[in-house]
C-alpha cells in the first residue's frame, strides 16, 4: 500500500504494507485531582494537609503491553512510551512536569475479575534521575520520585475490567474510562506519593494524598493536528524547532514525515505507533483507511488504483480543499473519525491483483 504526498512539486513517498491491524491508538488526556492526607514536617513549609491539587497526562492508549513473568491468577505488563507529556499543580502555587516516552512507566497487574485471590494493579511512576519528574526543591529538600497506585485486593476483582478466567489471557486492558473503575480501589489514602530527598539533614520525606475523581477525555493536546486547521497552526501547536518544520521532515525521528502524520491526523510528535491506525486495512474485500471525521482545511485527499505498481495510476475517488468526497467510494462517519472505503473486487476488473495509492497535496 503506497501513500503518497505531494507539495510545490515535490513527490515523496512512503510504501507501507496494508496489514490488517487492531490496535486503536489514540491521544486521551487523564485528570486527576485529589487533596493530600499527610505531609511531613520537614515539607511543611510548602505543603499542608488538606491541600488540593490536579495531576494531568496525555497519553497513548492502544500501545501494546510489555508482558514481565506472569504470576498465578495475574496478567502483568507494563506500557512502555505511552506518556507524551504531563503536570502536577498544587492550589498553593506548587507545579511539577512530567514527560518524555522514554522515561515515566506504567504498570498493570490484571487479575481475573472473579478471582478467589489476587489483586487488580495500576501503577505509574515518574523519576527526577530519569527526567520524568520536574519540581523545584522544598526546604532544600529535591523532588525525587512520584508515584501513583491504585489497587484493588477484594474480590471480586473490579479495578481493571479483562478475562474473568482463572488464568486470565493476556489481554491487559489500556486504562481508560471503560477499562479503569476508580470507585473500586481499596487503597484511597495511598493513591499519590512525592517524596523528596536530600536537605539537612541529610534525609528522605514524602507527602502522601488520596484521589477522589479520574476523567478520561478526547485529548486536547496540542501535539496532535487539529482537523479543519492548517499545516502552519499544527507545527506552531506541536513547537516544533526550526530545523523540523518542514512538510516532508521528521519531526520525532518515527519514519513518518510531519506532512503525512498532518493529512491521517495523528500526533506530530507521538509514537510511531500512533500511525497504525490509520494504516489502509483490507477487510471484507474493501480497501479502508481511517481519517479525522474534519480533514485538514489545505489538504487535498486522492485515491487511486493500479494494477501494476509501475503502470498508470487511475484515480477512483477526490476530495478537494475544503469539499466533499466525490467518486467510487463509501464513507462512514461517527463523531471523531471517517472511514473511506473502496471495493477491490470491482477494481480488479479480472486482474489478477490491484494496488491502491493516497495521494495528499498540501496547498501552501
Amino acid at each position: 500500500m503506497l501513500i503518497f504526498f505531494h507539495m510545490k512539486g515535490l513527490l515523496i513517498h512512503a510504501a507501507l504494507l496494508a496489514v490488517v491491524l487492531s490496535t486503536h491508538a489514540e491521544v486521551v488526556s487523564w485528570k486527576l485531582s485529589g487533596e493530600l492526607n499527610y505531609v511531613h514536617p520537614a515539607l511543611s513549609e510548602q505543603f499542608t494537609v488538606g491541600d488540593t491539587y490536579t495531576m494531568t497526562l496525555n497519553v497513548e492508549n492502544g500501545i501494546p503491553a510489555v508482558e514481565i513473568d506472569r504470576p498465578f491468577f495475574y496478567s502483568v505488563g507494563n506500557f512502555d512510551d505511552s506518556l507524551i507529556d504531563g503536570s502536577l499543580a498544587f492550589a498553593n502555587g506548587y507545579t511539577m512536569e512530567l514527560g518524555g516516552h522514554s522515561p515515566g512507566s506504567f504498570n498493570i497487574i490484571n487479575a481475573g475479575t472473579n478471582s478467589a485471590s489476587g489483586y487488580d494493579q495500576l501503577n505509574l511512576s515518574f523519576q527526577a534521575f530519569d527526567d520524568s519528574l520536574t519540581g523545584e526543591p522544598v526546604a532544600g529538600y529535591s523532588a525525587e520520585i512520584l508515584t501513583l497506585n491504585f489497587t484493588d485486593d477484594v474480590p471480586p476483582l473490579n479495578l481493571l475490567s479483562g478475562s474473568e478466567a482463572a488464568f486470565p489471557a493476556y489481554d491487559l486492558p489500556f486504562p481508560s474510562a471503560e477499562t479503569f473503575h476508580l470507585e473500586e480501589t481499596t487503597n484511597e489514602r495511598f493513591h499519590l506519593r512525592l517524596q523528596f530527598s536530600g536537605g539537612q539533614p541529610d534525609g528522605t520525606h514524602f507527602v502522601r494524598g488520596s484521589i477522589t475523581d479520574f476523567l478520561f477525555t478526547d485529548s486536547g493536546n496540542t501535539h496532535e493536528p487539529s482537523g479543519g486547521g492548517n499545516f502552519e497552526e499544527a507545527i506552531h501547536n506541536a513547537n516544533l524547532p526550526e530545523e523540523a518544520k518542514a512538510f516532508n521532515a521528521d519531526a520525532n525521528g518515527d519514519g513518518i514525515p510531519n506532512g503525512i502524520a498532518y493529512a491521517l491526523g495523528i500526533p506530530l510528535l507521538g509514537a510511531s505507533d500512533a500511525l497504525r491506525y490509520r494504516l489502509p486495512t483490507f477487510a471484507k474485500n474493501q480497501w479502508r483507511i481511517i481519517l479525522p471525521l474534519e480533514l485538514p482545511a489545505d489538504i487535498a485527499y486522492e485515491i487511486r488504483v493500479s494494477t501494476t505498481l509501475g503502470g498508470d495510476w487511475t484515480a477512483i475517488a477526490s476530495r478537494p480543499i475544503n469539499g466533499t468526497w466525490e467518486g467510487a467510494v463509501d464513507i462512514e462517519s461517527t463523531d471523531k473519525e471517517q472511514t473511506v472505503s473502496a471495493d477491490v473486487s470491482v477494481n480488479l476488473n479480472h486482474h489478477q491483483a490491484v494496488f491502491f495509492s493516497l495521494r495528499v497535496t498540501l496547498n501552501p
